[in-house]
């Protein structure tokens, strides 16, 4: 049986593509090893796999099912991660704090201000 995730969970993906390589190439510390995953959200409403809703930053921050964007069509791994002791509450306060970001637009602005942390 597949397991629940539960509401602030953790997913980290990592993707195929020329651009998902990219940021784990270019998204770490001088003399870090390039980085596993290059993508994360969180879940918002219990569910198992195909019926869990997650808040990530895509071009927009959305809400939607997982499933809906790493079904078994995609290639892009995924891994969940959850804290072990957190209470009902702050799980809540996590889920809020994720779901006032939606329809936000992604801070591209935030990346380019990474990739320069590297920079003499």
């Amino acid at each position: 049986m597949t397991p629940v995730l539960q509401p602030a969970d953790i997913f980290l993906t990592q993707g195929p593509g020329l651009v998902s390589r990219l940021i784990r190439f270019f998204f770490r510390g001088i003399g870090e090893r390039r980085a596993r995953v290059n993508h994360v959200g969180v879940v918002v409403q219990e569910g198992f796999r195909e019926t869990a809703v997650v808040v990530e930053a895509l071009s927009r921050v959305r809400e939607h099912k997982l499933w809906d964007q790493y079904g078994p069509e995609q290639k892009d791994l995924v891994a969940v991660y959850r804290a072990l002791n957190l209470t009902e509450e702050e799980r809540a306060t996590v889920v809020a704090a994720a779901r006032k970001d939606v329809h936000r637009k992604y801070g591209y602005g935030a990346v380019a201000a990474h990739l320069l942390d590297g920079c003499p």
